[in-house]
């Protein structure tokens, strides 16, 4: 799964400041964002296959306070990005970028 995350976390990001020729910060900045998400892969089935991924992770010899620990530090709200908690960074950042490739395009 990471290196699925990663490949297509890497070509947005490049698609993304590409837009930009390289040299819009903005879209710079947005790129990074997407980029940096390339390790998600490997955080994913906390979320996505929760019960299995205990289970199996249990099954593999952690122990059961380990597990019951992270299972408390990864509620499902935590895989919304941090950056997507702070809604000035979504959405008004998200509207000048978005107008920063209408003037590139």
């Amino acid at each position: 799964m990471v290196a699925v995350t990663g490949a297509v976390a890497g070509i947005l990001a490049e698609v993304i400041a590409g837009i930009g020729k390289f040299r819009n910060n903005k879209l710079n900045i947005l790129s990074y964002l997407f980029f940096s998400q390339n390790l998600l892969g490997g955080f994913l089935p906390i979320w996505i296959m929760r019960d299995y991924f205990f289970a199996d992770t249990l099954e593999r010899g952690m122990s059961a306070d380990f597990c019951n620990t992270l299972e408390a530090m990864t509620p499902t709200w935590v895989f919304v990005p941090d950056d997507c908690r702070n809604r000035y960074f979504c959405f008004d950042w998200l509207h000048d970028w978005q107008e920063d490739v209408q003037e590139t395009l």
